[in-house]
C-alpha cells in the first residue's frame, strides 16, 4: 500500500498514548469522530499524542499527513543548558542583554563556564542549582557556599557514572523577587507552536494561573518550599493537604488582587484591570 492510499485510509485515526492528560486528549478527538487506534499502525495516524519524544520515529513522518504533538529538536528550547547556549548564541540578533530578564548563569560542566562562576562566587551570596533536563523541582537547592554546593552535587552523583558538575547550572539567585500574600508565585500559561513549512508559528493563550509557594519568602532560609512552587515537590509536605487551596490563584483573583494592593501603590500610571487587560497581550 503506497503513501496515498494509506493517507487516505487513514486520515481521521488518532493514537494517544502515555500521560499529560491523555483521557481528556482521547475524549475531544472522539467527540471531532476521529477512529481510536489502541496500537499505533504501520505508517502512523493522522494524529499522535505521544508523551516521550523517544517515541517518534522522526525518518517515518510525514509532515504533510500527520500531526504530532512535539517539535523536532525541541530539547533545544526545553533543556536548560541548549537553552542558554541559543540565547547567548543569538544574543545580539535578541536586541537586548540577557541580563534584562535572565539571571547570571553558568554552566558547571563547561570548563569556562565553571572558572567564570568560581570567579563572580561571593561567599554567603545566594545562588540555585538545578539539572538541565530535570521537571518537577527535582534536585534543586540552594547554596551559599562552594562546600555546600560540592556536597550537594556529591549526594546527587554518588551512584552514577558521571562527574558531579555533569548536565548542571548555577544561577544566582534573585533576591527581591515579587510576592503576592508575601509568598514567591509564578504564572503559567500556555503556548500552542505549530509547525508549517519549517517556520514555527506561536500562539498565546488569553488566560492561565498562578502558583504560589507553600511559606511565606524568608531570603535566609534555603527551605526549598519556600523558593519553589512546583506542586510536585509541594504535595510531598505535610502542611500541603492543609494549606492547598492557598496555593493557586486563578487570573481573576490576581486581578483582583492587583488592583486592591499593588495598583493603588504604583508610582506610574497603571489602570485597573491590567492583568487581564494588558498581560496576556
Amino acid at each position: 500500500m503506497n503513501k496515498k492510499t494509506y493517507s487516505d485510509a487513514k486520515v481521521n485515526g488518532y493514537y494517544v498514548v502515555g500521560q499529560n492528560n491523555c483521557e481528556l486528549v482521547r475524549k475531544q478527538l472522539d467527540v471531532l469522530g476521529l477512529s481510536r487506534y489502541d496500537r499505533l499502525p504501520i505508517g502512523g495516524v493522522k494524529f499522535n499524542w505521544i508523551t516521550r519524544l523517544t517515541d517518534i520515529n522522526w525518518q517515518t513522518f510525514d509532515s504533510n499527513f500527520q500531526i504530532i504533538n512535539h517539535i523536532y529538536d525541541e530539547k533545544h528550547l526545553s533543556n536548560k543548558s541548549l537553552l542558554l547556549t541559543n540565547l547567548r548564541t543569538h544574543e545580539n540578533q535578541l536586541q537586548t542583554s540577557l541580563k534584562r530578564f535572565l539571571p547570571e548563569t553558568y554552566l558547571l560542566d563547561n570548563p569556562t563556564d565553571r572558572i567564570r562562576f568560581k570567579k563572580a562566587f561571593r561567599k554567603d551570596s545566594l545562588w540555585i542549582c538545578k539539572p538541565v533536563g530535570l521537571s518537577c523541582g527535582r534536585e534543586i537547592f540552594l547554596f551559599r557556599t562552594e562546600d555546600e554546593l560540592e556536597q550537594n552535587l556529591n549526594e546527587f552523583h554518588r551512584n552514577r557514572y558521571s562527574t558531579m558538575y555533569f548536565n548542571r547550572l548555577v544561577q544566582k539567585y534573585i533576591a527581591n523577587p515579587l510576592l503576592i500574600h508575601r509568598r514567591k508565585f509564578d504564572i503559567r500559561t500556555y503556548f500552542l507552536c505549530i509547525c508549517v513549512a519549517n517556520e514555527i508559528l506561536c500562539f498565546v493563550a488569553q488566560t492561565g494561573y498562578l502558583r504560589l509557594s507553600i511559606y511565606e519568602f524568608n531570603l535566609n532560609d534555603k527551605n526549598r518550599l519556600i523558593h519553589l512552587t512546583n506542586q510536585s515537590v509541594q504535595i510531598k509536605d505535610q502542611e500541603f493537604a492543609s494549606c492547598q487551596n492557598s496555593t493557586g490563584m486563578t487570573m481573576e483573583e490576581f486581578n483582583e488582587y492587583f488592583n486592591r494592593f499593588v495598583q493603588p501603590n504604583m508610582t506610574e500610571n497603571v489602570d485597573k484591570d491590567w492583568v487581564l487587560k494588558q498581560l496576556p497581550v
